[in-house]
This record gives structure tokens, sequence and C-alpha cells, in this order.
């Protein structure tokens, strides 16, 4: 009877195993790769933003897709173009907690570090405890980027991952879906200080009292 019992509970294992490689395979065969990107933090999202010249903090959210499949951890870095230009802000990295959390950051970028594939500009997020995440498709940490050492121009910044790992990949992959890069345009301040300056000239001229010098007749 015990023998019985034991296979009945192997089978029912081997079942489970079964269906999660099937689902998983369904996965892989819609193109469910991990994804990345970056977007705005606040308002409405979008991969695109513009600052003025001379603008030190820039606070980007980058985006998890784990392609449907539960995950327990993330490696990645960013690359620039042009390279090796843009360094971190004071605080390159907040955690979201949805899900990874502070406790799961094994290493992180250090600020001021520049933005490239290098020790000090790499994320790895890693889950200790028992059992994955859900699957993910969202914000999952704040990056704060310091722009102003640039010129006038456009930028962009590319999440790379390197390493994505899951209970339903029976260890980690690093194949991920072309990433989506965020455009930074960088503007010269001297255009909004010239309106600006022509804005006040104007307001004066139109507060300014009108006179007017009598006429003589003869």
């Amino acid at each position: 009877m015990k023998n019985r019992s034991l296979g009945v509970v192997r089978r029912i294992i081997g079942c489970a195993v079964l269906l999660a490689a099937i689902t998983l395979a369904a996965d892989i065969a819609r193109g469910a790769s991990p994804s990345l990107s970056l977007q705005t933090t606040g308002g409405t999202p979008t991969n695109i933003a513009s600052v003025s010249q001379g603008t030190s903090v820039v606070s980007l959210n980058l985006l998890l897709n784990s392609g449907g499949v539960t995950t327990d951890g993330l490696q990645l870095h960013f690359v620039t173009s042009p390279a090796g230009v843009l360094p971190f802000g004071g605080t390159p990295l907040s955690i979201l907690n949805t899900p990874f959390t502070s406790s799961d950051v094994q290493s992180s970028p250090t600020a001021g570090a520049i933005a490239q594939n290098s020790a000090a500009g790499k994320t790895a997020l890693f889950k200790f405890s028992a059992n994955d995440y859900p699957a993910v498709n969202g914000p999952i940490a704040t990056y704060q980027f310091n722009p102003s050492s640039l010129s006038a121009g456009v930028y962009t910044i590319t999440p790379v991952g390197e390493a994505f790992s899951s209970s339903a990949l029976n260890g980690s992959t690093n194949t991920f879906a072309t990433p989506a890069s965020f455009t930074l345009t960088v503007l010269t301040p001297e255009p909004a200080t010239a309106w600006l300056a022509l804005g006040v000239v104007a307001v004066l001229v139109l507060r300014r009292p009108l006179t007017f010098s009598p006429v003589s007749v003869r």
C-alpha cells in the first residue's frame, strides 16, 4: 500500500514537472524572452524626455517583462550613445519592491560612475529565499542619472540584460528581447533665457504710461 501511494505521488510530481516544461516551451515558442526598458517617473510614462543643459538629476524607472515566467534573479548594465559620457546620480538605484526588495540587491551602480558595461555600473538582483517571485511586467526600480556635464544634443540610454534566472528555466538565460532605448535631449538654455528677457521687455513696454506732447497752433 505504501509503495502504491509513493508511486502515485511520483506520477503527480512527474505530471507537474511536465506541465511546467510545456508551459515554458509555449512561452518560448511565443518569443516570450525577458525584456527591459526605461520610462520617465511620474505623470504619463514615456521613453523620451528633454532637460535644460546643467540639469543634475534625471530619474527613470526600469521596467522588466519576465515573459510570463516567475523570476528570482536579474543582472544588467546600461549603455549610452554617445558612449561613456553619462554618470549615475547621487542615488543611483532605488528598489521599488515590485517584486525585488533592497535585500535582493547583490551589486548596484555607484554614485558618479559612468553608465557602461563595468563593475561600477552593473546591477545584480537575486532572491535567496525559497520560491520565485511571480511573473513580472512593470517597473521594478528607479535609476538616477546626472546629465549636468553633457553638451546640448541627443543621447540614448539602453538597459542591457546579462542574465535572468527562474526556477521555470531550471537555471538562467542570457537571451533577452531587443531592449528599448530611452532618448534624452539636452537643450541649451540660451533660447529660453532670450525668450524670457524679451517677455520682460514686452511687459515693461505695455505697462509704460502713454504721454502726449501738447501741439501748439500758430
